[in-house]
C-alpha cells in the first residue's frame, strides 16, 4: 500500500479524478450526502465539504478535515498487500452496496491490525434489501 498527500486544489476537481482513473465519489457536505460516478459530479467546494472519498478498485483519494483545514491523501494498493474486503449494504437511494477494503499491517510481535480502510467498489443496482 502506498500513501501520498495530494495538492488540495487539484484533488477537489473532477478533472483530476477523471485523469487519475477514479470512477466514484462519496461526499459529505454540510447539507447533503452524495454517492455517484465522478462523471456526474461537480468539483468540490471547500467551504461546504466535510469529507469525500473518490475511489475505484485499488485506490482511493480521501479528502478530510485535519486541524481546521482540508487535506487530500491518496492510497493505492500493491500486489503484495494483505487485506480483506467487506460488502456494506446501503440505503436504497444510494444503490445496493459498497466494498470496503481493510489493509492489514503487523506490529513488532507479529500481531495483525487494520492500518487503513478505504472504499474500493460500488454496486449501483437499486436492489431491495431483505
Amino acid at each position: 500500500m502506498r500513501t501520498e498527500q495530494v495538492e488540495l486544489k487539484e484533488a477537489l476537481t473532477q478533472k483530476y479524478w477523471i485523469e487519475n482513473g477514479y470512477k466514484y465519489i462519496w461526499k459529505q457536505e454540510i447539507s447533503s450526502v452524495v454517492l455517484t460516478s465522478v462523471n456526474k459530479a461537480d468539483d468540490l467546494e471547500e467551504e461546504n465539504l466535510l469529507e469525500a472519498r473518490i475511489f475505484t478498485e485499488g485506490k482511493e483519494l480521501h479528502i478530510f478535515r485535519f486541524e481546521d483545514s482540508l487535506r487530500a491523501v491518496e492510497t493505492a494498493g500493491d500486489s503484495d498487500d494483505d487485506f480483506f474486503e467487506e460488502e456494506q449494504l446501503l440505503r436504497e437511494r444510494f444503490g445496493h452496496s459498497i466494498t470496503v477494503r481493510n489493509y492489514i499491517d503487523y506490529d513488532s510481535d507479529g500481531q495483525a491490525y487494520i492500518i487503513r480502510t478505504v472504499l474500493n467498489g460500488y454496486n449501483q443496482e437499486e436492489l431491495r434489501h431483505g
